[in-house]
């Protein structure tokens, strides 16, 4: 892991707690991903947060 990947998940764990790691794999729906991207490109807001947020376990599901 690189550090900017360690410094999301101690994020992560400190906002939604370590319950956020025993979830099963997600599937989200394209309304989902939708509206979470339209946080980012229109709302300004950082990737970064919009994941944390949601509690997404990688940043890169709305980068891809």
């Amino acid at each position: 892991m690189r550090p900017g990947e360690i410094a999301y998940m101690v994020a992560l764990l400190q906002r939604h707690g370590e319950g956020i790691l025993d979830r099963p794999q997600q599937k989200y729906t394209a309304d989902f991903k939708l509206a979470a991207i339209d946080r980012v490109l229109l709302g300004g807001e950082a990737l970064r947060q919009v994941s944390l947020d949601l509690g997404l376990t990688n940043t890169g599901i709305l980068a891809n």
